[in-house]
């Protein structure tokens, strides 16, 4: 674990706090403290927000940048929403915070929410007055925090410059492609190309157009955004999957390795289409496991039950016993059961 007194680091958290309000109707409300803190230079920000969400609370971290001179090489936040999840004991982010993260050029960091002196301070301002509003309580913590802080951090000492544009939050919706090289987005189906069958992808929509992108943001395809109905939206350069330079290799190293099989090669790219290159390199990779004379018996199981699946291979391969005959029972057998 980074140290988090160490210079470059960054904290910011948020808590649930109860501020007490100058009205008969209403003599408390329950807001969300959140604060962005240089631990080791005193640099100190303060927000009270009614029910925020990810946009704001990712902005109240733009602001801090801004006002404590940079961005922190790592930065910690606690291991729950909006940040991150939690899968058994491991800490998940969440892809709105590391999009956040890699447009900043921070690393994020779990960290637990802090129990220190600063903190007592805040309770004290807090419940020390009957607030008219919210604003109100918002511009008394803002002078509390500058008076705890030590002043500007030097020439951006420890901090990274800040990035040209503001991150804009987006909400990406995860879509798998399926064999068919259509991804089902909003009760629509849109086409990809034929390389991302089986794969992932994030859907986007900006007003009338929706857009795919991989994991790295980089953006794949785009379409007219559907009614939602079942409209389906083709691009008809996605389905060139036979001539695509991947399916092209694949077919080479199959050649390469078992010679004058075209036939199983024709039967393999049609029944399996768009991903034919990646279900080709797998059942080469399962028919390498066999001594030459079980090759051709492992192939002809294919071709007889119409199969071309590397999960057939494999079943085939793990339990070969199991597999059926489907040899027609003799008639008289047939007779006997039914009488």
């Amino acid at each position: 674990m980074y140290d988090i007194d160490a210079p470059g680091v960054g904290r910011f958290v948020t808590s649930p706090i109860r501020i007490p309000m100058a009205s008969s109707e209403r003599p408390s409300l329950i807001v969300t403290f959140s604060v962005y803190q240089l631990p080791w230079r005193e640099q100190f920000c303060f927000w009270v927000d009614q029910k925020p969400g990810k946009e704001l609370l990712f902005e109240r971290l733009h602001q801090g940048f801004e006002r404590t001179g940079g961005v922190p090489e790592h930065l910690f936040v606690p291991g729950v929403r909006p940040f991150s999840r939690k899968e058994k004991q491991d800490v998940v982010w969440l892809r709105s915070f590391e999009r956040f993260c890699r447009h900043y050029g921070c690393r994020p960091q779990p960290c637990t929410r802090p129990k220190t002196l600063w903190m007592r301070q805040v309770r004290q301002c807090v419940d020390g007055h009957d607030w008219t509003t919210v604003a109100d309580c918002q511009r008394a913590l803002t002078a509390l925090a500058q008076s705890l802080s030590e002043g500007p951090v030097p020439n951006g000492l420890g901090l990274q410059p800040m990035p040209k544009d503001r991150f804009v939050c987006h909400k990406d919706t995860p879509c798998r492609v399926g064999s068919d090289g259509f991804a089902r987005y909003a009760g629509d189906y849109y086409s990809l190309p034929a390389p991302y069958v089986g794969k992932t992808l994030w859907a986007r929509r900006t007003g009338d157009i929706v857009a795919f992108n991989n994991d790295n943001e980089l953006r794949i395809t785009d379409h007219k955004v559907g009614r939602g109905c079942g409209d389906v939206r083709l691009c008809l350069s996605h389905f060139d999957f036979v001539n695509s330079p991947e399916l092209v290799r694949a077919i080479k190293a199959w050649r390469g390795y078992l010679p004058g099989e075209e036939q199983f090669i024709e039967r393999l790219v049609a029944q399996r289409k768009l991903g034919s290159a990646d279900t080709m390199r797998s059942i080469l990779a399962l028919v390498q496991r066999l001594p030459k004379p079980q090759q051709r018996h492992l192939l002809d199981q294919c071709t007889r039950y119409n199969n071309y699946s590397h999960r057939f291979v494999q079943g085939l391969l793990d339990t070969p016993a199991r597999v059926p005959s489907h040899k027609p029972a003799p008639l008289r057998t047939a007779q006997q059961l039914l009488f």
